[in-house]
């Protein structure tokens, strides 16, 4: 499994809010903040195995568990538990998904969109059983709660605004309009107040001299993309759907992982199938509050990955993750319980071994690759403490290391700090190396490095790795451009 400066940001984030720096003061976030999803997650995961990239590991496996769990119990509806069962099993063997190629290092190593499903699952949840709540309750407790949660995950993650509270507001809306009941109308004035609600929230960490957000990045195109790209965003949306539900067979490495790709493309005729029938339902007003939301959010993602700007390559999967959740649990509510007939639950008996089996067998792979553990120990052996690199190498480094050293990111080609996903803290401490990658890019090569620093003293190559050693303090170039944008970002 990988472990990317992208997954080890998150990790060093949320040690520093274990550390009492709750409100993450000085750090620069990407455009996503995970401050309410894996970063406190991570924070419980750290507090019993440390700082290592255990975290990143363990993570993913607690988050993946949830997110299997919560599909389950949201296809198995609010019929008795025996009715339930097979939609549930159903929904479970499609989450039974990632492959060891692109769809479990890309999907689960690092925070990126696939935890967000499980609050909006959860709030999914909380819709489904209102009668649950005690009846003197019921007619606010549950919209109020459902809206909290939709904010809550919109703290973390904009992609909950297009897949929880706008198809929330809309289906409820419409549906208290055709005249159903009237907690349609409250949830869907829970949903659309759960949209300010999170900007407010946000708004107050900044003021308080919490952590500052990054502007969505979509490119000169603006947020939708030229009509004349729609069959190129066809082409990776086709091919980031088959990553979701582990059927990628293109670029596996073994006819065994082929055949177990092809395997998983019944789950996703399973789903297609799923997404049919509830439109035949939905088409004939049969079809359920929840089942209706889930339809409008899976249309919702993919007319994003289609219009949209960030399905560039299938390596984007991850933007449109929430569709393999939600439509697993679509499939289980609308077919699963069709699956209790005779000659049907055996087939899905043997489905749902197979998968295991197939999970089983990718986890048995070998990991992507010691990657910077090697330059991490050896620095820490020669007690090198502050030092510099690219963004890929600078944060992972940091967190192997247990944080025994830091490596900032710095833009090697002008020398700028790299605000993205880092600490301003970093850059006052003086540093006096810079480390380079095998194979390096123009963009970490280690020449950029003597170009912006000089001449080093000292230069090491370990495990292929180049470390350039000066005597002189390589950040206090670029240290008064940090005061500058420290201001202008409004960090104290």
């Amino acid at each position: 499994m990988w472990v990317t400066s992208d997954g080890a940001s998150n990790a060093l984030q949320a040690w520093d809010m274990l550390h009492g720096n709750l409100l993450l003061h000085g750090w620069w976030l990407s455009d996503v903040t995970f401050y309410t999803t894996e970063l406190p997650e991570y924070m419980v995961v750290e507090m019993a195995r440390g700082l290592s990239a255990s975290v990143v590991w363990t993570g993913a496996a607690v988050t993946y568990t949830l997110l299997v769990m919560a599909t389950a119990l949201l296809a198995a509806g609010r019929g008795a538990a025996r009715e339930g069962l097979y939609p549930a099993l159903l929904a479970a063997g499609i989450m039974l998904a990632p492959s060891s190629v692109l769809g479990t290092p890309m999907l689960l190593s690092s925070p990126d969109h696939t935890g967000t499903s499980v609050p909006l699952l959860a709030a999914l949840l909380l819709i489904d059983r209102p009668l649950a709540v005690p009846a003197a309750g019921r007619r606010w407790l549950v919209p109020a709660a459902a809206g909290l949660l939709l904010a809550w995950v919109q703290v973390a993650d904009q992609v909950a605004l297009f897949a929880g509270a706008i198809p929330v507001a809309v289906v409820c809306g419409l549906r208290w309009v055709r005249g159903h009941q009237r907690a349609d109308a409250a949830l869907a004035i829970a949903a659309v107040a759960s949209v300010p609600a999170a900007l407010g929230a946000l708004r107050v960490i900044r003021a308080l001299g919490g952590f500052y957000v990054s502007p969505v990045t979509v490119g000169q195109a603006g947020l939708l993309a030229p009509l004349a790209q729609l069959p190129f965003h066809a082409r990776m949306l086709g091919e980031s759907i088959l990553v979701l539900f582990g059927a990628n067979y293109f670029d596996q490495p073994s006819a065994t992982l082929r055949v177990i790709a092809f395997a998983h493309l019944a789950g996703l005729a399973l789903v297609l199938a799923g997404l049919a029938a509830a439109a035949r339902l939905l088409a004939a007003r049969r079809l359920d509050r929840v089942g209706q939301i889930l339809v409008t959010a899976i249309t919702i993602m993919v007319a994003a990955g289609l219009l949209g700007t960030h399905l560039l390559n299938v390596l984007a999967a991850h933007e449109v993750a929430v569709i393999e959740p939600f439509g697993a649990a679509l499939a289980g509510r609308v077919l699963g319980r069709a699956l209790a007939r005779p000659l049907l639950a055996p087939l899905l008996g043997l489905g749902l071994v197979a998968c295991a089996c197939f999970l089983c067998y990718d986890g048995s792979l070998a990991s992507y690759g010691a990657g910077s553990k090697p330059v991490a120990d050896w620095l820490v052996k020669h007690h090198m403490g502050n030092g510099v690199a690219g963004y890929w190498q600078a944060d992972v480094t940091t967190l192997v290391s247990g944080g025994r050293v830091t490596v900032a990111p710095v833009r090697l080609a002008s020398g700028a700090i790299y605000q993205w996903e880092a600490e301003a803290g970093w850059y006052a401490r003086a540093a006096h190396y810079a480390i380079s990658p095998p194979d390096p890019t123009r963009a970490t090569s280690p020449a950029l490095a003597r170009a912006l620093f000089g001449p080093p003293a000292r230069v090491y190559h370990v495990d292929g790795w180049v470390i350039q050693v000066w005597r002189r303090d390589v950040l206090a170039a670029v240290r008064d451009s940090t005061v500058r944008l420290l201001r202008q970002t409004g960090h104290r």
